[in-house]
């Protein structure tokens, strides 16, 4: 009676397979690996996005500069909370009828009407409700409030101000004090775990660590004293933590945040490494 062979594999067969699957694997996992990252960093910049347009939002509501503040972390390369603030409400005076003299004289000067902390050093102030906004640099020995001598227009534009008081002290003029921002009551948003904002490489022009919108939803810079509407895009690159304190290469995974500061428009897009180092500055019509 004839009987059957059993047939299995050796051992050189067998190695033979499982190198196979080892080179199999080396290629597709760092492609899978890839994808689900560059996942990761789009959710986290859309997320972030949302996050700073409802501060966008709240300053359209509220007809004053709101927004988010990039907290430095450690040793200030990365931020891993974005907190929201507001501006709290202008002040005129305690009455209707409160009036400011100014005066140009080794310097601009006013005496106004104030209340224990207000203004402060970096406060707006407006006189007769036009004209160009005058920023509190400091107070002197005799109580006046002294002003910088540069702002903006209603236009949002750069303005060297006029100087109408040289002669002396101005007639009374009504004003208004625009006030700083403060940390709101809403709640921060922290960024998952192992990502954040490389501060490094992000691109923030003049605002310091605060991104404010105005009511009309242009973003406010604050600048050495003045506030200006940027002509250059605010760009926060989202990544891996770890890499972006260690200051290693960019990865393809890194999303970035985009602000248009003159149309208030907030996007996001993969990062891509430019061929050489640029900062162009945007159109005059905006996008």
């Amino acid at each position: 009676m004839a009987t059957s062979k059993r047939h299995g594999y050796n051992l050189i067969e067998v190695l033979a397979v499982i190198t196979i699957i080892a080179l199999l694997a080396s290629v597709a996992v760092p492609n899978i690996l890839e994808v689900f990252s560059k996942r990761r960093y789009r959710t986290v910049a859309q997320t972030a996005v949302a996050y700073i347009a409802a501060a966008q939002a709240s300053a359209r509501e509220t007809g004053r500069p709101c927004g988010v503040r990039i907290e430095p972390f450690g040793d200030g390369k990365v931020c891993i909370i974005m907190k929201r603030i507001d501006s709290p409400p202008s002040f005129s005076g305690r009455t209707d009828t409160a009036r400011a003299v100014v005066r140009s004289s080794g310097g601009i000067q006013a005496v106004i009407e104030s209340i224990p902390g207000i203004p402060k050093v970096g406060d707006l102030i407006r006189f007769n409700s036009a004209g160009a906004y005058y920023t509190v640099t400091g107070f002197n020995d005799d109580g006046y409030v002294e002003l910088s001598v540069g702002g903006i227009d209603d236009a949002g534009e750069a303005e060297d101000l006029p100087t109408p008081w040289a002669n002396g002290w101005s007639a009374p003029l009504q004003f208004t004090i625009y006030r700083q921002p403060d940390i709101s009551s809403e709640m921060p948003y922290f960024f998952p775990k192992n990502t954040a904002i490389d501060l490094e490489n992000s691109k923030m022009e003049g605002s310091g660590h605060d991104i404010l919108f105005n009511p009309n939803g242009t973003v406010f810079y604050p600048d050495n004293g003045n506030s200006l509407v940027g002509t250059h895009e605010i760009v926060l690159l989202v990544r891996d933590m770890v890499s972006a304190q260690v200051e290693e290469r960019i990865e393809g995974t890194a999303y970035q945040v985009r602000i248009n500061p003159r149309t208030g428009r907030i996007y996001t897009n993969a990062y891509m490494a430019p061929a050489e180092e640029e900062d162009p500055a945007l159109p005059s019509s905006g996008e």
